[in-house]
């Protein structure tokens, strides 16, 4: 059994569950996000207000789901970012689980 982390921009959240359920990943929770990204130094030293960062509304998906599809999900996803033609690309986390009751 493994736990199945996915993060999308929200403008992606559709395209996220279909590769999901494509993958035989038929049960999942999502959550809305906001996801920060931190502006690089040098932009930090040209900004007034340094400390700011960039909001991205955003989408967590989560499930357990056996590895074959898991893998299957992350073949997907590979195939996905590979055509997309973004900075925000999906992303993907799996932790094995030890005990699932």
């Amino acid at each position: 059994m493994k736990l199945l982390l996915v993060t999308a921009v929200k403008s992606y959240q559709k395209e996220a569950a279909k590769l999901l359920k494509e993958s035989g990943i038929k049960a999942f929770s999502h959550a809305d996000i906001n996801g920060f990204k931190s502006l690089d130094e040098r932009s930090i030293q040209d900004n007034w207000f340094s400390g700011s960062s960039e909001n991205v509304k955003s989408v967590l998906f989560f499930s357990f789901a056996n590895e074959t599809d898991v893998n299957g999900f992350l073949n997907k996803l590979d195939e996905f970012n590979h055509k997309l033609e973004s900075d925000n690309p999906l992303k993907a986390a799996v932790l094995s689980i030890e005990t699932f009751r």
